[in-house]
């Protein structure tokens, strides 16, 4: 039998890394949310081009917390693209609001001229493909980038996860980049929608502060998925070549 995914390969070169990044926060009891997932959030921002990074227990989290920072009225209609994982409408829906589905072109992203009605857009870039996002980019309603196969994807000018008010991505198995389990991040340039989306994947609750001031989610990555994350991400370009 041939498996689908030979993680083993991968955790065979990064094991001893892994290991020493989580001995700190282990030893002192941090198995989530610690100062390592911090340090992984700058390197995800830094290397792929955005302000601000927020790690989410996975990618359809950080869809929905997108949807939410966009504060819709409940029940708008959201343009998804046709062809993805069924995640993508899901968090749609889980967001409360109503996927419309778009169909896509040869190269299975979202054909922008079929998109009508709806007040937002989640677009999917897939199988190394980005989306039409000079057209996405001058619509007068805000545009979502679902990442979750691309966060290495370019252009030639610009990563996949530099597009929409925000992009979110994947850390799944069955990604280049994997943590190990379920992992996912948000990125964005606006300063609100980062602070937003940090209080909403705790329950609501401001990075400093015991006050929960609104719904949210509990999302958040383990110290050992987070390392396994950062080590991923040290090998990425020599696995790419």
């Amino acid at each position: 039998m041939i498996k689908l995914f030979h993680t083993e390969r991968v955790w065979s070169e990064i094991r001893e890394m892994v290991w020493s990044l989580t001995e700190g926060p282990h030893q002192a009891g941090q198995v989530q949310d610690s100062e390592l997932a911090w340090m992984l959030e700058q390197k995800l921002a830094t290397k792929f081009g955005r302000s601000h990074c927020i790690t989410t227990a996975s990618c359809t989290d950080a869809l929905i917390i997108s949807l939410w920072c966009l504060d819709l009225p409940p029940g708008s209609r959201v343009a998804v693209s046709a062809y993805t994982y069924i995640a993508t409408a899901h968090a749609v829906a889980r967001a409360g609001y109503i996927p419309v589905p778009i169909d896509v072109n040869d190269d299975y992203t979202i054909n922008v001229g079929l998109i009508e009605n709806c007040a937002a857009v989640v677009a999917v870039d897939v199988f190394g493909n980005m989306s039409n996002w000079d057209w996405l980019e001058s619509l007068v309603i805000p545009v979502i980038c679902d990442a979750a196969q691309s966060l290495e994807s370019h252009d030639g000018l610009m990563y996949s996860v530099q597009h929409g008010v925000t992009a979110c991505t994947s850390f799944s198995p069955s990604k280049p980049i994997t943590c190990w389990g379920s992992g996912g991040a948000i990125f964005t340039d606006e300063f609100d929608v980062f602070q937003a989306a940090r209080r909403l994947r705790i329950h609501g609750r401001p990075v400093t502060g015991d006050q929960y001031l609104h719904t949210g989610l509990n999302s958040m990555m383990s110290s050992f998925e987070v390392a396994c994350t950062m080590a991923c991400l040290e090998n990425g370009d020599k696995w790419l070549k």
